[in-house]
């Protein structure tokens, strides 16, 4: 996320239903990711809507006030499309800052004004579409778009930082043909 200079796999706008495989990808090859992924890329691959139809949902809850949940759903419409959405809310109350730790403590002094401690609301959510539509046996066209929005804590290299709302939006178009690749992001 440019704005903040982190990666935020929080607002990854793909959930574990929909993972097909990780990849990751070191050294001087990550650069065509673009700048800063010289120290590597974790690259998820997601599910393609022909090869896994249906619908997946998963529901979770725990400690500190936590739940979540997700849901896939892959259909094809014809011979050539086939689509999938995807869509996920979680949330959970973040742990209080101790008095008695010195990192705490001095975090705590950073805090001025009516708020005299940390925000430890925490949440995000996001929904996916994706259509894929298959010229023949070796092409296609995908198109991709998503929003993802997130009120949480995070850690960067200046320092914790809290995004309260943060939203984020894409937009893909992806073409494969035999060895040929294009994609526009």
């Amino acid at each position: 996320v440019p704005t903040v200079n982190i990666n935020l796999f929080n607002l990854m706008p793909a959930s574990n239903l929909d993972i097909h495989r990780m990849e990751v990808v070191r050294g001087p090859g990550s650069s065509i990711y673009g700048p800063g992924a010289d120290v590597g890329v974790v690259h998820a691959i997601t599910k393609n809507p022909f090869d896994y139809q249906g619908t997946s949902v998963s529901l979770g809850a725990g400690e500190r006030n936590s739940y979540m949940g997700a849901i896939r759903h892959a259909q094809q419409v014809g011979d050539k499309f086939a689509y999938k959405i995807n869509a996920s809310y979680s949330q959970a109350r973040d742990w209080a800052l101790n008095p008695a730790d010195s990192l705490d403590k001095f975090e705590m002094s950073r805090y001025n004004g009516p708020r005299k401690s940390r925000d430890q609301e925490t949440w995000k959510y996001y929904t996916s579409f994706s259509g894929v539509y298959r010229i023949d046996e070796e092409s296609e066209v995908t198109v991709d778009a998503g929003i993802a929005a997130t009120k949480n804590i995070i850690l960067s290299g200046a320092a914790a930082q809290l995004l309260d709302n943060y939203r984020m939006g894409y937009g893909q178009i992806r073409y494969k043909s035999g060895g040929l690749f294009a994609n526009l992001y």
